[in-house]
């Protein structure tokens, strides 16, 4: 039996407007897609480490 180890992607939440999507990822390379479409913002001022010299 051949079997496929694929990498999928699937909208997981309804077709209506909403505020809010869910994208499934599921896969071996399901962090490398993930981090190829989807960025974080850097986190505010107040909560990023202060430089010590």
């Amino acid at each position: 039996m051949h079997t496929h180890i694929d990498t999928i992607a699937a909208i997981a939440t309804a077709t209506s407007p909403a505020a809010i999507s869910i994208v499934r990822l599921s896969g071996p390379a399901a962090f490398t897609m993930a981090d190829r479409v989807f960025t974080c913002p850097p986190p505010p001022i107040s909560r990023r480490p202060h430089a010590t010299a």
